[in-house]
C-alpha cells in the first residue's frame, strides 16, 4: 500500500504536493487521508465533492469509494499534539466548547462544498449560501468553473457585485453571473 501511495505522490517533499483535481495545495490533513486503497491521494474537498455531488468513485480507478478502506496517516506531529491535547477538554466540563460560536458556523457550512475555492472567494460562496442569496443549484459548473480561472482578486469583485442584487427577479442566476464574469474579465484584460 505504502509503496502505491508513493508512487502516486513520488518521493519528493509532500509538503508541496497538490490535489491532482483542484490542483490546490494539500494541508497535512489532505495528505494523512487516503480514500482508496488504490493510493490515489486527493484534498479532502474534492473527496466531499464527489461523495456529495459525483458518482462516489475513486478517478484513477473507478472503484466505490467503501468508508470501511479509508486509511488516514497521522503524522508524529499529529500525534504528538494530539496526545497532549487529551489533557485539555475543551472547556466542555465548564458548559461548551470555547468555539461554540465557529463550530456552528462550520457545521451551516459543511452541507455545500465549492472544490476548487479558497481562501475569500471561498468564504463568499458558502456566504451567498448561507443568507440564502443562492443555492449551490442555482449555479451551473460552467459558471463556477468560470469563476475559478479568475485571479482572486477579479473572483471577489464579480461576487461581490453578484451579491448585491437582488436575486428575487433573475430566474437564471449562472447566466446573471457569467455575464458579471465576464465584464469583469475585460476590466482585467485592460
Amino acid at each position: 500500500m505504502e509503496e502505491k501511495q508513493r508512487a502516486v505522490l513520488g518521493d519528493e517533499d509532500k509538503e508541496g504536493a497538490s490535489c491532482p483535481l483542484c490542483v490546490e495545495e494539500m494541508d497535512v490533513t489532505d495528505m494523512s487521508f487516503l480514500p482508496c486503497p488504490c493510493g490515489y491521494q486527493i484534498c479532502l474537498l474534492c473527496f466531499n465533492y464527489i461523495q456529495n455531488e459525483g458518482n462516489k468513485q475513486c478517478p484513477a480507478c473507478r472503484t466505490e469509494y467503501k468508508e470501511e478502506k479509508f486509511k488516514t496517516n497521522t503524522p508524529p506531529e499529529k500525534k504528538k499534539k494530539d496526545a497532549s491535547s487529551e489533557d485539555d477538554d475543551g472547556g466542555w466540563e465548564k458548559g461548551g466548547s470555547k468555539n461554540t460560536k465557529k463550530a456552528g458556523n462550520k457545521d451551516k457550512k459543511q452541507g455545500v462544498v465549492f472544490p476548487g475555492f479558497t481562501g475569500r472567494v471561498h468564504d463568499m460562496l458558502h456566504q451567498a449560501v448561507d443568507i440564502g442569496h443562492v443555492t449551490k443549484g442555482d449555479l451551473d459548473e460552467r459558471a463556477l468553473s468560470d469563476l475559478k480561472h479568475l485571479p482572486e482578486r477579479g473572483a471577489v469583485a464579480v461576487l461581490s457585485e453578484f451579491m448585491k442584487k437582488d436575486m428575487s427577479r433573475i430566474r437564471n442566476k449562472s447566466a446573471f453571473l457569467n455575464g458579471i464574469i465576464c465584464r469583469v474579465q475585460e476590466e482585467l484584460a485592460r
